[in-house]
């Protein structure tokens, strides 16, 4: 997975180029640190991701939700290190960085964030394949002690 390229719902057309270790791994640590400072509260004991994606809707659920997407957007560390992430990218051809001014028309704001929402994802998946094991042998080793 070293770049993908997309069409966005306005039409414009988004390539990205994975960024460099070192800004991702920059990337990774940002978004954990704002995601400790969240309050994640689905109002339901969810044991796996399969009971978690069977959880119904609730106002709990819907506030949590909020709250995440709140906390990224509103974020200047996660924002700094994006647009590090984003300068890998090109939106209808032109690079993505701030002197660049390609989200001051006001037919491409509406895509800022789902350029910013694209990168992170795109940078962040990587990491993402080894925490699933990661939180599960942590999980596995504590309930071992405890036999």
């Amino acid at each position: 997975m070293k770049n993908i390229s997309k069409k966005l719902p306005s039409g414009a057309e988004l390539y990205i180029t994975m960024a460099s270790f070192e800004v991702g791994h920059r990337l990774l640590k940002a978004v954990m640190k704002e995601a400790e400072t969240i309050n994640i509260n689905f109002g339901a004991n969810a044991k796996s991701f399969k009971d978690f994606a069977e959880l119904d809707v609730n106002d709990t659920t819907i506030n949590t939700l909020k709250n995440i997407v709140a906390r990224l957007i509103s974020s200047d560390l996660i924002e700094n290190v994006a647009w590090e992430c984003m300068a890998y990218a090109t939106y209808n051809k032109v690079k993505i960085v701030k002197e660049n001014n390609v989200f001051d028309e006001p037919s491409a704001r509406g895509d800022y964030l789902i350029v910013v929402k694209e990168v992170m994802i795109f940078n962040l998946l990587p990491f993402s394949q080894s925490l699933g094991s990661l939180f599960t042998d942590m999980l596995g080793s504590n309930t071992e002690s405890l036999k």
